[in-house]
Formats: C-alpha cells, sequence, structure tokens
C-alpha cells in the first residue's frame, strides 16, 4: 500500500520536537495545568485487594468485587442506556463488566485457566487480553498473548476468534482473516456505522502498524506502519522520521467513526488517524514532545500546548467529541487533550494538588501521598493513581443531551494497574 505522510506543517512541527531546545531549560519543570470540568475521583467497584482469580469470590457489589490488572476499559453509545463498563482483568485473563452502580460480573474466562477456547456463556478464555471495544451487539478483545482478536455476543457472552489465528507470531500478512498474524495486539477500537457496518481497529504493536478489521467477515487492512526503511529512531530515541511508529499501544475512535487517536508509548506522543473516505487514513501528530529518554531531561510532565506537553509512556486512551483522555502510565496521571488545539490538561494525578515544581517527574506522587494507598480518591487536587492503563468516557457527546450520567457532562472511568478498582472521575 501507499506509504502515509504527514503534512509539511505537522511533519516539520515533529521533527522540531526532536530538538532538546524545543523548551528552554528554565521551563523544564512539572507544569500542571488542572481541567476544570472534574472535580472527584471516586471508586465504583472493587475492594483496592487483588483478585484471585475465582470468579465466585472475585465479583460482587462495589468493595465486594476484586480486580487484578485492569489493563482495558470499554464501552460506547451501545452501553448508555444499560450503564455498564467491560473490564480487562488482564493477569487472570478475564472479561468482566462493571455497572455504573458497582455490580460487577465476569463475562468470559474461566478460572485460573489461560487458553484461545471458543464457546458461549463463560467456557471461552484468553491469554492476558490488554483492550476491549464495544459496538453495537458485540464486544471485541485484544488477546494480545494468543496474538488475535476475539469476538465477544454480549448477549450469550458467545466468543469467536474474528482474526488471528490465535497462535504465537513474528510475521504480518494483511488480508484474509484466516493468514492475518499479529504480534502483540494491544489497543483495540470499535464503531458501528448508520448501516449497521462495524469496523474493528487495532494497534499491532510487534509489528507496528495500525490495522481496520471488519467486524463481521474479520478481514484485515492494513492502514498505517511504518516505511521500509527502518532508520526511523536515533540512538538517543529521537524523532528523526515523521512517519514511523514507535511502540503503538492505546487506541480509540470518535463517536462520529472519523477519527483515531494513537498513544505512542515509544515516542511518548499522541496521533489522530483520519477515517473520512477521501483522507486515505491520513496521519497527523496531535500533541507531546518525543523527548530524548537519555537522561538529559529534567521534567516529563508538562501541561500545556501540544508542543509543549510531555507525556511518559502513554498506555489507555479513551475519546468522546471533543477530547481524548490519556492514561499516562510513568507519570502516574489521567490527562485531557483538547482533540482541536491539541491543549494538554491533568485530570488529576501526578501531583496536580502540589506546588512543587522541583518533584521528581518520574514517581509522578504528590511528596505526603500514602504509600499503602497509592491509588486514592477524592478531590482531584488529592486524587492519585498508581501506573495508570485505561479509560472509557461517556459524555453527552457520547450518549446523547439526554442521558443520565454519573457526572454530567462527562464521566471518565478509570483503572490503574496497583489499584485494583474500577474508579470514575466527574
Amino acid at each position: 500500500m501507499a506509504r502515509l505522510q504527514l503534512s509539511a506543517a505537522a511533519a516539520a512541527a515533529c521533527l522540531a520536537l526532536a530538538s532538546s531546545e524545543q523548551v528552554p531549560e528554565a521551563q523544564k519543570v512539572k507544569n500542571v495545568v488542572q481541567d476544570p470540568r472534574f472535580s472527584s475521583v471516586a471508586t465504583v467497584a472493587g475492594s483496592g485487594m487483588e483478585a484471585i482469580g475465582i470468579a465466585a469470590l472475585d465479583d460482587g457489589q462495589g468493595a465486594g468485587a476484586a480486580f487484578t490488572a485492569l489493563r482495558g476499559l470499554g464501552g460506547g453509545p451501545s452501553d448508555c442506556d444499560d450503564g455498564v463498563v467491560y473490564v480487562v482483568d488482564q493477569k487472570i485473563s478475564k472479561i468482566r463488566e462493571v455497572s455504573w452502580g458497582g455490580l460487577t460480573g465476569t463475562l468470559g474466562g474461566i478460572d485460573d485457566l489461560a487458553g484461545a477456547a471458543n464457546g458461549c456463556g463463560g467456557n471461552s478464555t484468553f491469554r492476558t487480553p490488554h483492550a476491549v471495544a464495544s459496538a453495537g451487539p458485540y464486544l471485541f478483545i485484544a488477546d494480545t498473548s494468543n496474538n488475535c482478536v476475539r469476538r465477544m455476543n454480549k448477549n450469550d457472552q458467545c466468543v469467536i476468534t474474528l482474526a488471528g489465528p490465535c497462535v504465537s507470531a513474528e510475521a504480518k500478512e494483511a488480508g484474509d482473516s484466516e493468514k492475518a498474524q499479529f504480534v502483540k495486539p494491544r489497543g483495540i477500537a470499535a464503531h458501528q456505522a448508520d448501516d449497521g457496518t462495524i469496523s474493528v481497529y487495532m494497534t499491532d504493536e510487534g509489528n507496528d502498524r495500525v490495522v481496520r478489521i471488519d467486524g463481521e467477515s474479520g478481514e484485515v487492512t492494513t492502514i498505517s506502519e511504518n516505511p521500509d526503511n527502518p532508520e526511523a529512531i536515533s540512538s538517543d530515541g529521537s524523532f528523526i522520521n515523521a512517519n514511523i511508529w514507535k511502540l503503538p499501544r492505546g487506541l480509540a475512535i470518535t463517536p462520529d467513526g472519523l477519527t483515531l487517536i494513537v498513544a505512542d508509548d515509544g515516542l511518548n506522543q499522541l496521533f489522530t488517524i483520519d477515517l473520512t473516505p477521501s483522507a486515505n487514513y491520513s496521519r497527523a501528530w496531535l500533541a507531546g514532545q518525543n523527548w530524548p529518554e537519555n537522561g538529559s531531561v529534567s521534567a516529563t510532565y508538562i501541561d500545556g500546548p501540544p508542543a509543549v506537553a510531555r507525556f511518559n509512556r502513554p498506555r489507555g486512551v479513551c475519546a468522546d467529541g471533543t477530547h481524548a483522555f490519556v492514561a499516562d502510565f510513568m507519570n502516574n496521571a489521567f490527562r485531557s487533550v483538547d482533540l482541536k488545539t491539541g491543549e494538554v490538561k491533568t485530570v488529576f494525578g501526578g501531583s496536580s494538588g502540589t506546588d512543587c515544581p522541583t518533584c521528581p517527574s518520574l514517581e509522578g506522587f504528590p511528596p505526603d501521598y500514602n504509600p499503602d494507598n497509592k491509588a486514592a480518591d477524592g478531590p482531584v487536587a488529592n486524587a492519585t493513581a498508581d501506573n495508570p492503563t485505561a479509560c472509557v468516557v461517556f459524555s453527552t457527546t457520547v450518549c446523547g443531551d439526554n442521558a443520565t450520567l454519573p457526572g454530567s457532562p462527562v464521566s471518565l472511568f478509570v483503572g490503574d494497574d496497583f489499584s485494583y478498582r474500577v474508579r470514575v472521575v466527574t
């Protein structure tokens, strides 16, 4: 396929970010700008204790539920009436659901068993999945260690392999779903068009590409991949080639189905892919510096304009019609990004409640945080995250103006590795 190219202006902007002179040294301190739309963080489900992998003991209401590593959260317009969030519980290889009221149940995965079995009513197995997306009657799961994409019917929990096959693979081949091979599928997003067509998008991390998968047939098409020339990254990690992926992970789609947002964990940047028919899947930089990881940078956490902002290992990403939200893993924060301007702000975490410009950015915690409760609830100025990994957003742009949400007009559900809880930011 033809190689995708950024616009000249976008390419120039991206290339400029490689320079350590992009931000004056005096400004290389943590700079937090709070997103004013959010005020508090609260636990929806989870005891804060790690699950043991037995559904009968791990499911339940509120604090009666338990989780392990919350690597993926999913939900979309079709889930607004039911008021549910879908959860990838990665460590125990299960797909679960949490109602907005806090009731947790298991949809797929068998106690203490990882595998690739298809089946219905809880007879399916997965192997360390990382992401889940919802569209129409289906859930789509990035089954990472099985190197495949699975599809679950929400009504009867029947699971099939949509594209794969579910085997370890080192090569890629876009086309027939029986031949397509992925290497560490990480992020997944899905959208149902007005005609009922479902498009699934996935970040194939090990192959440095983004693919589209037909939600019914499983046909695979590569929509963005690296150039044939692999010499795209310098020895210190600087951005040389404006059309490369380094570690594409988080993936989200806007409610209108016209824009993908990709979080590249290796470049520490966010990009968009235009899905309008005439755009030929064009890619554009959205926000974040590609700062060198050679010890020369004194702050990894900066809010502000897109060319000034910094992320540190952005993982999960979710989006409504106006903003993307990012699980900024190493900065221990959830951030928001304006989809029109690229402006980056802090939702919570990352020492947002302290006036501490010299705090170590790699830690991201307030100086007075409780090490026994690194993922603390409360006002956003004091709430913390512990290795944040996932989010899903419900808002009036997702659910409609008359929707009843936990918080109006935006409810952001979040998960991280070590809180063992699903939380909501309102």
